[in-house]
């Protein structure tokens, strides 16, 4: 097992559909992810498992992707965490002023959906 595969990733998306899409995206990769479906959902499994790398869906009902983004961040920083999660916004579309709004939220990166085996190989080796 490589260092990557070893990797404990959480997908935060409510959708079912692009849950298993990216399931196998990243299953096609030897990546495995564990799955929430809101916001609040992530958060909560962020703090049991401290996740490396974080998918995070920024439109999801219950708590949406940016709020979980900055709870999780004052989380981590309250704990005083070295290790931090790298969280990768998600949406839809590639909107440069949501761009932003991820950043200043916390995010690490910001990519369009559908997850891309290609996006991934080329993020994870810059990351880890």
């Amino acid at each position: 097992m490589t260092a990557t595969e070893k990797l404990k990733i959480l997908l935060a998306e409510d959708n079912p559909i692009n849950q298993r899409l990216a399931a196998l995206t990243l299953k096609q990769i030897n990546l495995k992810c564990d799955m929430a479906s809101n916001g609040l959902e992530a958060l909560e499994m962020h703090k049991q498992n401290q996740y490396d790398l974080i998918f995070m869906d920024i439109q999801m009902p219950v708590m949406d992707g940016l709020e979980s983004t900055r709870q999780i961040r004052a989380f981590e920083n309250n704990l005083g965490r070295e290790h931090k999660a790298c969280i990768v916004a998600l949406t839809a579309s590639e909107i440069s002023d949501k761009h932003q709004e991820c950043i200043d939220a916390g995010s690490d990166y910001f990519m369009e959906k559908p997850i891309q085996k290609k996006k991934v190989r080329e993020l994870i080796p810059r990351l880890f």
